[in-house]
């Protein structure tokens, strides 16, 4: 592809996460296109193979050393419900410690997290520890 046509494309994706919200997604993507774009510019690579690997590999590098934080940066208006604190879910599916799955609260399907050391079962009432937007961190009831 164009080295020209390849910095339209890699700033209408950058431009596009301006305009609709995905997670940083379409940045990452669009910084990836822009340096193909670059490296077909100045000769570096020339057929699209190449540059369809070279893309790959910086869009996953990207995700890969950023994502954690821009993540981060984009909950960090996030606040946490306190009134979820204590509260009891039934988990719907057993959850090894540090894994997510689904429970139920108050009737409604949630998100939840094993942030205990013991393994959860189908049907354990849990406690929530805390609150990561909508995903809650529970803990097994003890008896």
């Amino acid at each position: 592809m164009e080295a020209w046509l390849l910095f339209i494309i890699g700033i209408a994706l950058c431009v596009a996460e301006l305009v609709i919200p995905t997670g940083f997604f379409l940045l990452i993507l669009g910084l990836g296109v822009l340096v193909v774009g670059a490296l077909t510019f100045v000769g570096l690579i020339a057929s699209w193979i190449a540059q369809a690997t070279v893309f790959s590999g910086v869009a996953l590098g990207i995700w890969y050393l950023f994502g954690d934080h821009l993540q981060r940066l984009l909950r960090s208006g996030e606040k946490e419900y306190g009134g979820l604190i204590g509260q009891v879910v039934v988990a719907r599916e057993s959850l090894a410690p540090g894994h997510k799955g689904h429970g139920e609260l108050w009737g409604a399907p949630w998100r939840i997290e094993n942030g205990g050391a013991e393994m959860i079962e189908i049907g354990d009432e849990c406690h929530v520890l805390a609150s990561d937007g909508l995903v809650l961190r529970v803990r097994k009831k003890v008896s």
